[in-house]
């Protein structure tokens, strides 16, 4: 999924985690 930036740490306590960057959003994956 890609989300903007501002979202990463609410993923992060949902157990995703940044995989990398599509222009200005970052790319999350569920963490297994």
């Amino acid at each position: 999924a890609s989300v903007f930036e501002a979202r990463v740490p609410w993923y992060e306590r949902h157990g995703f985690r940044p995989t990398g960057s599509e222009g200005n959003l970052v790319i999350i994956e569920k963490s297994p």
